[in-house]
Protein backbone atom coordinates (compact mmCIF):
# COMPACT_ATOMS: atom_id res chain seq x y z
CA UNK A 1 0.00 0.00 0.00
CA UNK A 2 1.50 3.37 -0.97
CA UNK A 3 2.35 5.76 1.79
CA UNK A 4 2.88 9.46 1.85
CA UNK A 5 5.36 10.94 4.18
CA UNK A 6 6.24 14.58 4.21
CA UNK A 7 4.52 17.90 4.34
CA UNK A 8 1.82 19.24 2.06
CA UNK A 9 0.59 22.79 1.73
CA UNK A 10 -3.08 22.88 0.81
CA UNK A 11 -3.41 26.65 1.12
CA UNK A 12 -3.90 27.20 -2.64
CA UNK A 13 -6.48 24.44 -2.75
CA UNK A 14 -8.34 26.00 0.16
CA UNK A 15 -8.24 29.40 -1.56
CA UNK A 16 -9.69 27.84 -4.71
CA UNK A 17 -12.46 26.28 -2.63
CA UNK A 18 -13.23 29.68 -1.11
CA UNK A 19 -13.44 31.25 -4.57
CA UNK A 20 -15.88 28.53 -5.68
CA UNK A 21 -17.94 29.17 -2.55
CA UNK A 22 -18.18 32.85 -3.50
CA UNK A 23 -19.94 32.04 -6.78
CA UNK A 24 -23.44 33.00 -5.85
CA UNK A 25 -26.62 31.37 -7.09
CA UNK A 26 -27.14 34.44 -9.23
CA UNK A 27 -23.74 33.95 -10.88
CA UNK A 28 -24.51 30.25 -11.40
CA UNK A 29 -27.82 31.20 -13.07
CA UNK A 30 -26.01 33.68 -15.32
CA UNK A 31 -23.45 31.03 -16.29
CA UNK A 32 -26.17 28.48 -17.10
CA UNK A 33 -28.18 31.02 -19.11
CA UNK A 34 -25.07 31.95 -21.07
CA UNK A 35 -24.40 28.27 -21.83
CA UNK A 36 -27.99 27.79 -23.03
CA UNK A 37 -27.66 30.82 -25.30
CA UNK A 38 -24.36 29.49 -26.63
CA UNK A 39 -25.98 26.18 -27.55
CA UNK A 40 -28.91 28.04 -29.15
CA UNK A 41 -26.50 30.08 -31.27
CA UNK A 42 -24.68 26.90 -32.28
CA UNK A 43 -27.97 25.31 -33.32
CA UNK A 44 -28.94 28.38 -35.38
CA UNK A 45 -25.51 28.39 -37.06
CA UNK A 46 -26.19 24.80 -38.06
CA UNK A 47 -29.85 25.05 -39.08
CA UNK A 48 -29.90 28.30 -41.08
CA UNK A 49 -27.49 27.22 -43.85
CA UNK A 50 -29.29 23.90 -44.40
CA UNK A 51 -32.83 25.30 -44.29
CA UNK A 52 -34.09 24.95 -47.87
CA UNK A 53 -34.56 27.96 -50.10
CA UNK A 54 -37.37 27.77 -52.62
CA UNK A 55 -36.56 28.07 -56.32
CA UNK A 56 -39.68 28.85 -58.32
CA UNK A 57 -40.70 28.27 -61.95
CA UNK A 58 -40.41 32.01 -62.55
CA UNK A 59 -36.72 31.85 -61.69
CA UNK A 60 -37.30 33.70 -58.45
CA UNK A 61 -35.35 32.45 -55.46
CA UNK A 62 -36.99 32.49 -52.03
CA UNK A 63 -35.39 32.44 -48.60
CA UNK A 64 -38.37 33.26 -46.39
CA UNK A 65 -38.10 29.95 -44.57
CA UNK A 66 -34.39 30.45 -43.94
CA UNK A 67 -34.94 33.98 -42.63
CA UNK A 68 -37.76 32.66 -40.41
CA UNK A 69 -35.28 31.55 -37.72
CA UNK A 70 -34.17 35.06 -36.74
CA UNK A 71 -37.22 37.28 -37.23
CA UNK A 72 -40.10 38.36 -35.05
CA UNK A 73 -42.86 37.55 -37.56
CA UNK A 74 -43.52 35.63 -40.76
CA UNK A 75 -44.17 38.93 -42.54
CA UNK A 76 -40.73 40.17 -41.53
CA UNK A 77 -39.24 37.00 -43.02
CA UNK A 78 -41.18 37.54 -46.25
CA UNK A 79 -40.09 41.17 -46.55
CA UNK A 80 -36.49 40.39 -45.64
CA UNK A 81 -35.45 39.79 -49.24
CA UNK A 82 -37.07 43.04 -50.34
CA UNK A 83 -35.67 45.17 -47.56
CA UNK A 84 -32.37 43.40 -46.96
CA UNK A 85 -33.30 41.13 -44.07
CA UNK A 86 -30.44 39.97 -41.92
CA UNK A 87 -29.64 36.70 -40.19
CA UNK A 88 -27.47 38.14 -37.44
CA UNK A 89 -27.55 35.08 -35.21
CA UNK A 90 -25.72 36.47 -32.19
CA UNK A 91 -27.87 39.60 -32.13
CA UNK A 92 -31.02 37.45 -32.29
CA UNK A 93 -29.78 35.18 -29.50
CA UNK A 94 -28.76 38.10 -27.27
CA UNK A 95 -31.88 40.20 -27.79
CA UNK A 96 -34.72 37.78 -28.49
CA UNK A 97 -34.00 34.43 -26.85
CA UNK A 98 -34.71 34.44 -23.14
CA UNK A 99 -33.63 31.29 -21.26
CA UNK A 100 -36.13 29.98 -18.74
CA UNK A 101 -35.33 28.04 -15.59
CA UNK A 102 -37.63 25.15 -14.69
CA UNK A 103 -36.41 23.40 -11.58
CA UNK A 104 -32.75 22.71 -12.26
CA UNK A 105 -33.14 22.84 -16.05
CA UNK A 106 -32.59 25.81 -18.32
CA UNK A 107 -34.39 25.96 -21.66
CA UNK A 108 -34.73 28.32 -24.57
CA UNK A 109 -37.37 28.11 -27.28
CA UNK A 110 -36.17 28.45 -30.86
CA UNK A 111 -38.97 28.82 -33.38
CA UNK A 112 -39.18 29.27 -37.11
CA UNK A 113 -42.14 31.62 -37.48
CA UNK A 114 -42.88 30.72 -41.10
CA UNK A 115 -46.21 28.88 -41.18
CA UNK A 116 -45.13 26.18 -43.63
CA UNK A 117 -41.83 25.28 -41.91
CA UNK A 118 -43.15 21.98 -40.55
CA UNK A 119 -44.45 20.94 -43.98
CA UNK A 120 -41.05 21.47 -45.57
CA UNK A 121 -39.29 19.69 -42.71
CA UNK A 122 -41.58 16.67 -42.35
CA UNK A 123 -43.17 16.44 -45.79
CA UNK A 124 -46.75 16.96 -46.92
CA UNK A 125 -49.48 15.89 -49.31
CA UNK A 126 -50.20 17.91 -52.41
CA UNK A 127 -53.57 19.01 -53.77
CA UNK A 128 -53.17 16.62 -56.70
CA UNK A 129 -52.85 13.66 -54.31
CA UNK A 130 -49.09 13.33 -54.42
CA UNK A 131 -46.62 13.62 -51.59
CA UNK A 132 -43.59 15.88 -51.11
CA UNK A 133 -40.88 14.25 -48.99
CA UNK A 134 -39.60 16.11 -45.96
CA UNK A 135 -36.18 17.75 -45.93
CA UNK A 136 -35.56 17.00 -42.21
CA UNK A 137 -33.30 20.04 -41.88
CA UNK A 138 -34.30 20.41 -38.22
CA UNK A 139 -33.16 16.90 -37.31
CA UNK A 140 -29.92 17.30 -39.28
CA UNK A 141 -29.12 20.55 -37.47
CA UNK A 142 -29.89 19.02 -34.06
CA UNK A 143 -27.55 16.14 -34.86
CA UNK A 144 -24.77 18.52 -35.96
CA UNK A 145 -25.30 20.58 -32.82
CA UNK A 146 -25.02 17.53 -30.57
CA UNK A 147 -21.73 16.54 -32.22
CA UNK A 148 -20.12 19.96 -31.66
CA UNK A 149 -21.85 21.12 -28.47
CA UNK A 150 -19.62 19.56 -25.80
CA UNK A 151 -16.43 21.09 -27.20
CA UNK A 152 -17.99 24.54 -27.63
CA UNK A 153 -19.79 24.47 -24.27
CA UNK A 154 -16.70 23.27 -22.38
CA UNK A 155 -14.67 26.12 -23.83
CA UNK A 156 -17.42 28.62 -22.93
CA UNK A 157 -17.81 27.17 -19.42
CA UNK A 158 -14.08 27.47 -18.78
CA UNK A 159 -14.18 31.12 -19.83
CA UNK A 160 -17.22 31.88 -17.67
CA UNK A 161 -15.83 30.06 -14.62
CA UNK A 162 -12.50 31.82 -14.93
CA UNK A 163 -14.33 35.15 -15.06
CA UNK A 164 -16.48 34.25 -12.03
CA UNK A 165 -13.52 32.97 -10.01
CA UNK A 166 -11.49 36.07 -10.78
CA UNK A 167 -14.35 38.18 -9.49
CA UNK A 168 -15.17 39.84 -12.83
Amino acid sequence: MPRFSGKANFKELQQLQQRFDRITNNQADEINEELVKTKAALFLRNVIPITPVGVYNTGQVGGTLRRGWTVKSEREAELGSTFGGSTNIQKHVDEDLKPKKRGKDYTVEIVNLVSYASYVNYGHRTRSGGYVNGQFFLEKALSQTDVNASKVLNRKLNTLLRRALDGN
